[in-house]
């Protein structure tokens, strides 16, 4: 017993002394404080230490088998009381000085890693998604697209070719992209080489030459035909070049033909078009030749008449025998190996996503543009797009977009095919039953696409009880002039990364918040202030409490469906509400200005945090788990921001200051705990298990590992 005391003695008097010098605003002076602060705590840890001691006893008197008789049998009843008083006298001494009290009368120092100031508190101007905010929507979306051109540029290679026919006369080899991308079109070069005769008369002459493309399942597609009538110029050795356009083979463009033409757009066209794979193909040239046939006779220049030919270079006559027809084919069988095969979808993963929160409705944030992160898919290698779009998404109000279309520079090289495109802007509302119906739709023609092309429309998100949410969905049809005068057609489909909000009013209203950090301008709070902040704090926690209520409404309903999303969603909705409000009974009982502005600002991140989980929760219940993760993903980032403007413990090593909570400090004591009780009835080298157990959660808490496993415990 007298080495329980004496821990618990030890213990407190750490706590009464540790980094008193530290910081001012949370340091004592006098001695006769410093007793007094101390004479507390060892009140409370001593009460604890008798109570523990007396159970520990009682405990190892009990139990005389299990996971504590090797324990109880080194010391019985005495080791007992021993644990029981120094488990006691921890807690004690915890309870009444790190885990109770006023922030502001502790000696431990009380940091964060974020200060908060008067306009941070009132605007959230330090909320991370006002740096995506632009004022040249332009000059980000052309950086945006040269990062794309890059990943996606493609240099003609030359395929791998099998070939049939007249092989010792014609050789052919087929050059295309090295990689392409989605239902792209792309340029094919034919070359040809033709065998060179001694004989200076023997010419080839094409009659035909034709190429196309043949998909896995035998279909043939974009045949482009050069017809020379009855033959072309003579070759006898040399090249040939022939270039033309092909296209990946689909079956989907009829449906964003469609979507065009009438605005009709269901949700089974959308996961069509998102989800549709390339299929694979090979390329097939087919050439239709003669060659002439002549040969020497011993005619002089002079005789060398009729169907005779003088050659002046070797003075030699040669006569026409007859012509040999050439047949000649050679198809590619590794283009397969140049596409995917795959659903070839582009991801924009830097920019804006889902929605800044409903607040800034009414401020000039919700007029300036923002890049957005996108998905695009159809014919990626072709023509890029961009989103830029106002960055609130309120139900009942309007959203402004700019997409931004773009050539893939260099791809059709030394092609340059005209392109024209219509596209549409659709606005889908998807209901409580899951279907999808056109809110809004609008058509128009994008025009000549030379290099770039801009165009902008407006979104209104209508308030509708039928309404779980919106989505935004941009098409684009695009008509590729090939060298023949055909038309071949291609598509894209955008849907910008948006998640639209209920209208859920902020219970710490801005100008409510402001009028308070307006009392704190002279970094006093008088006890006038302190009656104001104590009213004002109390009528946020109603409003808070209200959505609590809210939230636990849509809990049960996501629990008779048993919506196990709906359910996390809200519970954590509940969880950053009631942090909020643990918050602001902080900022009630503060004497310190700056303790003041970083709970109420952290109070008002939780609330904020709340609200993008009960969106992600009423869409969840809906399954629109698609958006829902994005608010969810919205609020696991301003929960993390509203921590880091919470005060928290600090212990200083080496002079390193180390954030403790209230889980740390447990750690802390039960395994100064183990390594004296281990230490006591097994030996000193047992001891080291509790330091163990500390080290152990402290690397493993930086590491990342203990947030996941407190996570799931809990």
């Amino acid at each position: 017993m007298r080495t329980a005391f004496a821990f618990f003695l030890a213990f407190t008097l750490i706590l009464a002394t540790v980094n008193d010098a530290q910081v001012a605003a949370f340091s004592f002076s006098g001695l006769k404080e410093k007793v007094s602060k101390f004479w507390d705590t060892v009140k409370t840890a001593g009460a604890g230490a008798v109570v523990g001691a007396i159970a520990g006893a009682v405990v190892c008197g009990i139990f005389s088998g299990g996971t504590l008789s090797a324990v109880c049998a080194a010391g019985g009843a005495k080791v007992g009381a021993i644990a029981g008083a120094v488990i006691g006298g921890i807690y004690g001494a915890i309870k009444n000085y790190v885990l109770g009290g006023d922030e502001d009368k502790k000696s431990i120092p009380m940091n964060s890693e974020r200060y908060a100031n008067t306009t941070t508190v009132s605007t959230d101007s330090d909320l991370s998604d006002l740096k995506h905010i632009t004022e040249n929507a332009n000059k980000e979306a052309y950086k945006a697209i040269a990062e794309v051109s890059a990943k996606l540029r493609s240099d003609l290679v030359k395929y791998d070719t099998a070939e049939s026919g007249a092989t010792g006369d014609i050789i052919a080899t087929v050059w295309g992209p090295e990689k392409i991308y989605g239902f792209s079109a792309f340029p094919i070069q034919i070359k040809l080489e033709f065998r060179k005769s001694p004989i200076p008369f023997n010419y080839i002459h094409l009659r035909k030459v034709t190429v196309y493309l043949k998909d896995e399942d035998g279909r043939v597609y974009w045949a482009r035909t050069w017809d020379y009538g009855q033959g072309s110029e003579g070759l006898n050795g040399g090249q040939a070049v022939y270039t033309t356009i092909m296209k990946v083979p689909d079956d989907y463009v009829s449906i964003v033909e469609r979507i065009i033409e009438t605005g009709v757009l269901s949700r089974e066209d959308v996961e069509k078009l998102f989800n549709a794979t390339t299929k694979s193909f090979e390329i097939y040239v087919n050439i239709d030749a003669y060659r002439e046939v002549w040969q020497s006779t011993n005619d002089t220049q002079e005789t060398c008449t009729g169907n005779k030919k003088w050659d002046p270079s070797t003075n030699t006559c040669y006569e026409f025998v007859k012509i040999v027809d050439i047949d000649y084919s050679v198809h590619t069988i590794s283009a397969w190996r140049h596409v995917t095969r795959a659903s070839d979808i582009v991801l924009i993963d830097k920019g804006m996503y889902a929605s800044i929160p409903t607040k800034f409705l009414s401020t000039e944030y919700a007029s300036k543009w923002s890049i957005y992160k996108e998905k695009f898919g159809g014919a990626v290698s072709n023509v890029f797009v961009i989103t830029a779009a106002t960055p609130v998404h309120v139900i009942g109000s309007t959203a402004d977009f700019m997409f931004t279309f773009a050539r893939n520079p260099g791809y059709f090289d030394p092609l340059n095919p005209e392109i024209t495109d219509d596209f549409r802007l659709v606005v889908v509302k998807v209901t409580k039953s899951g279907d999808y119906e056109v809110a809004d739709s609008i058509r128009g023609n994008l025009g000549a696409l030379t290099s770039s092309i801009e165009k902008q429309l407006s979104a209104r998100y209508t308030d509708d009880p039928a309404a779980v949410t919106y989505k935004v969905y941009g098409f684009a049809l695009f008509k590729i002039k090939r060298d023949d005068n055909t038309t071949i057609k291609t598509w894209l489909a955008v849907e910008p990364l948006i998640s639209v909000l209920q209208n859920e009013r902020l219970k710490l209203d801005d100008t409510q918040v402001e009028q308070l950090t307006k009392l704190v301008e002279d970094n006093e709070i008088s006890e006038a202030d302190r009656e104001h902040i104590v009213a004002q704090a109390n009528e946020w926690i109603t409003g808070l409490q209200d959505k609590i209520t809210e939230v636990e409404e849509l809990k049960e309903k996501a629990q008779a469906q048993n919506n196990q999303k709906a359910i996390d969603y809200a519970e954590k909705a509940i969880k950053e509400y009631k942090a909020a409000i643990k918050d602001l009974e902080k900022v009630k009982s503060t004497k310190s200005v700056q303790t003041l502005l970083n709970y109420l600002n952290a109070a008002k991140k939780h609330e904020i945090s709340g609200d993008y989980y009960k969106n992600a929760a009423y869409k969840a219940l809906h399954n629109e788990h698609e958006q829902a993760e994005l608010d969810a993903k919205k609020a696991e980032e301003t929960s993390k921001l509203a921590k880091q403007y919470e005060p928290s413990i600090a212990l200083t090593l080496a002079g390193l200051n180390i954030p403790l909570d209230t889980d740390d400090i447990i750690v802390l004591a039960v395994g100064l705990l183990l390594a004296l009780v281990l230490s006591r009835v097994l030996g000193n080298s047992w001891g080291l298990l509790g330091l163990l157990i500390i080290l152990g959660w402290f690397l493993g808490k930086y590491a990342g590992v203990l947030d996941f496993l407190l996570e799931v415990i809990r």
